[in-house]
């Protein structure tokens, strides 16, 4: 359950990329908050600006007009080396490709983003060392990435987000290299460190299984929070779609939904491939 500290706050916030003749606007006057001991996540087609979201919320990208708050300090005005400051106390980051370094073991990764990297002192190694015991990789300390399975690698990369004890976890499609037991392995872990361990995780996901672990769930699309809708995921290249706005087929007494013509008409071509694909 969430406690009324609120860990992030965006207000008013907009973001335009200026290309050669036009503008994109990422975000449109978005506003948000997450609270400690709270799971958010953001869903929405390709392109609705969730990176962007993403991005701008752990303070690595500033916004075109607004503010943000992180652990109760408003950072839009900040420079880069206080940022990165806020970011190293405040932020662990979760990614999707999970950014481990190879030259380096499990326990070093881990212990990397601690101030004192990986000549680090015996305070910081032991801190590392815990994490990587809490979450069953203790025979995976000095293993390599090359050496780690997708769900390993996953395990190493929450661990190293926790490293330096900040309030907010913010992860960008952190099942989508994984299979579903994986994902569903994360996805409770990411739950268990939120209630437990007091931390705002926000994820950024196509996939609509992670709102099974969400204390709250918004919907983004062309830079604008909308109300709560029904979605499902495309059965032939995963892509989320907004279920009213689809095209459907209806197979053995189910409907499935597309995000193109092309993606339902491969569907249509192959109906048995595709749907044992997506009951998986």
């Amino acid at each position: 359950m969430a406690d009324d500290r609120v860990a992030l706050r965006l207000r008013g916030v907009t973001k335009i990329y200026s290309l050669a003749d036009s503008e994109v606007i990422a975000l449109d006057t978005v506003d948000f908050e997450a609270q400690a001991g709270q799971v958010v996540v953001i869903m929405g087609p390709s392109g609705a600006g969730k990176t962007t979201f993403l991005t701008i919320a752990g303070t690595l990208m500033k916004p075109t007009s607004g503010t943000i708050e992180v652990a109760g300090i408003e950072t839009t005005k900040l420079k880069e080396k206080e940022l990165a400051s806020i970011r190293r106390e405040n932020v662990g980051f979760i990614f999707q490709s999970f950014n481990l370094l190879e030259s380096l073991t499990a326990l070093e990764n881990v212990r990397v983003v601690a101030a004192g990297g990986i000549t680090a002192p015996a305070s910081d190694t032991n801190r590392a060392r815990e994490l990587l015991n809490m979450f069953g990789l203790d025979h995976r300390l000095h293993s390599l990435p090359r050496q780690l399975s997708g769900g390993e690698k996953q395990r190493v990369a929450i661990a190293r987000s926790l490293m330096n004890n900040p309030e907010i976890i913010l992860a960008d499609e952190p099942t989508g290299n994984l299979d579903y037991k994986r994902g569903q392995e994360v996805m409770e872990l990411l739950l268990q460190i939120s209630v437990e361990l007091r931390k705002a995780v926000v994820i950024v996901s196509h996939d609509h299984r992670v709102r099974e672990v969400a204390h709250r769930s918004l919907w983004l699309q062309d830079g604008s929070f909308r109300d709560t809708i029904v979605t499902a995921n495309d059965p032939v290249c995963g892509q989320l779609v907004e279920v009213d706005s689809a095209s459907a087929v209806t197979w053995e007494n189910k409907d499935y939904y597309f995000c193109a013509g092309e993606c339902r008409q491969l569907f249509k071509a192959n109906q048995q491939k595709y749907a044992k694909r997506e009951s998986k």
